[in-house]
């Protein structure tokens, strides 16, 4: 506003005045609670309700911070379901290459042995077939879902989640 009345002619006395006034005016207000003119009409008509209103506006305030609670409490929960898996997953990347160097090694040998016997076609089939299946193995790294599978995290997840209805503060201009 003062800089909106900088290139006017008024007096700096009369400026400020102005800035002021319209200050008043343009008051905004933002509050679990009505304005404080609005509850003294309230009160005026019904002796009693302000004292309602602010118990009212307490309670609502006590009922968000609580929402807001468990809100905290659900996404910690979230996030240590989330670090669980993860572990898991990593156990079971880690084991299926295990699985698959171990098998890489047996087909090795058995199909050296077969070469040796002269069986080569059987050594070859078998290292070709036993290699693609290794192969699979290293990609998947033995990926498996324990503890109930997919329908087990969709109950815990879908447990977890209240429905929590958003309160705003009343706002008045």
């Amino acid at each position: 506003m003062e800089r909106a009345l900088s290139g006017t002619s008024l007096p700096v006395q009369k400026k400020q005045e102005v800035v002021t006034r319209v200050g008043a005016v343009v008051e905004r207000y933002i509050s679990p609670y009505p304005h404080p003119d609005v509850i003294r009409q309230i009160e005026a008509l019904a002796p009693g309700s302000a004292a309602l209103i602010v118990q009212t506006a307490t309670e609502t305030i006590r009922h968000t911070h609580e929402i807001e609670k468990r809100e905290i409490a659900l996404r910690e929960a979230e996030l240590s379901l989330i670090g669980t898996l993860a572990q898991e997953d990593l156990g079971s990347v880690r084991e299926g290459r295990r699985y698959g160097l171990f098998a890489f090694v047996c087909i090795l040998l058995f199909s050296g042995t077969m070469y040796y016997l002269g069986a080569k076609e059987l050594a070859y089939i078998a290292f070709g077939v036993g290699s693609i299946g290794i192969v699979g193995q290293l990609i998947t790294g033995g990926r498996r879902l324990k503890g109930g599978g997919a329908q087990d995290i969709e109950k815990r997840s879908a447990s977890a989640t209240p429905d929590t209805p958003s309160t705003q503060p009343t706002v008045h201009e």
